[in-house]
């Protein structure tokens, strides 16, 4: 089990297909395959295949979480593979590759998402489903809509990541080039407020270029322009995605044939949600030493705290301009386990750190990902990388657990291990998770806010800011 507390305060390819299922949209790379050769054994088939080994899941964006997964064993043959994200069905995909992989764009930003993946013989025998791969996508923060993956995208699209636009004359770095007619879908997941561009007909196109642009959100047409013309300067919009789940941007011609028209959404850009929840974070005024004894948290109030029948938990959050420091208390019916061999069944504290899209002034990492726990006898702090795979770990000095009736974590993240010479003034998305699998692996995820406990079939964590002032 996991419990989260969240204030942020983180191939060839002969065809590919789209599946819509269970309100997820997933590209997966398959190749198409005949079972003629099959159909005659698969009758007598009563040998399920193997479950698939090796998942790996790779964060691609805030919406994208990319799959890869060694194939199946099975007497007759593989038919194909079924995904699920946080116990759901989201696709099915066809593969004889050795590493199938598959990209789930559908996911909602600052989520935590547990991927298994199940095999499926041409006898229509399922496999067990695979060992889950647990990931955390990156918080939705205010940036250009460029940074996600769109769900769907027909029509031609310019890339402009290596080339300047131009709107009469004027130049824009940033945005999304492209021809009529076209529409580029994006997945929202409900918690972006708004939606704001620049509009108009690029400098390449011929002098009678014209075209009209529409904003689509879950079907709605939320704006519609008059007809835009070559030369003509940069229509602005600006419009409340609120709630918006499938944002969908739509250039056509104007009634006169596509020639020439070349069309861009310049500097397009998402805000995220105003009312997000906000943690200022407490700057005690004296050094705060990580020993596993909360001597030095006196007078700092808990961020969050949780009471379940199983587990009982409160956790503190400070910070001077080198570090941010993180301390959990932890009450368990059957105890903490901090010592199992294996990540997936660990107990332990599960901290991410992540800066707003854009800002890197120091040239250092974008986001962090700890897990503490013990290992080895020791109390270690291992960085994650975007797989889920550890890449590294802090200092032991930076790490202190206390297994007893109450199990006590704190971490010091140290500015320098972002590779940053201090802390920013900026918002910085902040998650922490009390990781309790009791033996059975991380199949169950709760999340904690303050008031509200609430299985991982529902809404998994509250997103918002963490405020060093």
């Amino acid at each position: 089990m996991i419990m989260r507390f969240s204030c942020m305060a983180v191939l060839m390819a002969l065809a590919v297909t789209q599946v819509w299922a269970a309100s997820a949209t997933v590209s997966c790379s398959a190749t198409t395959i005949s079972v003629s050769e099959q159909s005659q054994s698969s009758r007598q088939d009563t040998i399920p295949p193997f479950a698939p080994t090796g998942l790996r899941a790779y964060v691609e964006g805030p919406n994208a979480v990319r799959l890869q997964w060694n194939a199946a064993e099975d007497n007759i043959g593989i038919g194909e593979y079924v995904i699920y994200r946080n116990g759901q069905e989201i696709s099915r995909v066809i593969s004889t590759e050795e590493s199938p992989s598959c990209l789930d764009n559908r996911a909602t930003p600052g989520k935590i998402c547990i991927y298994r993946v199940e095999a499926v013989d041409f006898a229509g025998l399922k496999s067990r489903k695979s060992m889950p791969v647990v990931v955390s996508t990156p918080s939705p923060a205010t940036g250009y809509i460029t940074m996600l993956k769109p769900v769907s995208a027909d029509g031609e699209l310019r890339s402009v990541d290596n080339k300047e636009m131009s709107i009469a004359g004027k130049k824009y770095k940033h945005g999304i080039g492209t021809h009529a007619d076209s529409e580029i879908s994006y997945y929202l997941g409900g918690v972006y407020s708004g939606f704001s561009s620049l509009m108009g007909v690029d400098d390449e196109a011929k002098p009678d270029g014209s075209v009209v642009f529409k904003i689509i959100g879950d079907g709605q047409v939320l704006f519609e322009s008059d007809v835009v013309k070559a030369g003509e300067e940069a229509r602005s919009v600006s419009i409340d995605v609120s709630g918006v789940e499938v944002l969908t941007l739509v250039v056509t011609d104007a009634g006169d044939g596509t020639e020439g028209d070349y069309a861009d959404w310049a500097m397009a850009r998402l805000d995220v949600a105003k009312d997000l929840a906000r943690y200022t974070l407490a700057c005690p005024g004296h050094p705060i030493t990580v020993d596993g004894k909360l001597a030095d948290w006196e007078g700092v109030q808990p961020f969050c705290s949780l009471s379940d029948d199983d587990l009982s938990a409160a956790g503190w959050a400070a910070w001077n301009r080198s570090s941010i420091y993180v301390a959990a208390k932890v009450e368990d019916d059957i105890g903490q386990f901090p010592q199992s061999q294996r990540m997936t069944e660990w107990d332990g504290l599960r901290v991410r750190l992540s800066v707003p899209p854009g800002y890197n002034p120091d040239g250092g990492r974008t986001q962090l990902d700890v897990i503490v726990t013990l290992a080895g006898g020791r109390s270690r702090a291992f960085l994650l990388a975007e797989d889920g795979s550890i890449e590294g770990e802090l200092e032991e000095s930076c790490v202190a657990v206390a297994v007893g009736p109450e199990t006590v974590y704190e971490l010091e993240i140290p500015a320098r291990a972002l590779g940053w010479t201090r802390l920013p003034d900026v918002d910085l998305g902040f998650e922490v998770m009390i990781l309790d699998n009791d033996g059975l692996g991380l199949e169950n995820i709760y999340r904690i806010f303050p008031g509200t406990l609430e299985d991982g079939a529902g809404e998994m964590n509250q997103t918002g800011a963490l405020m060093l002032w």
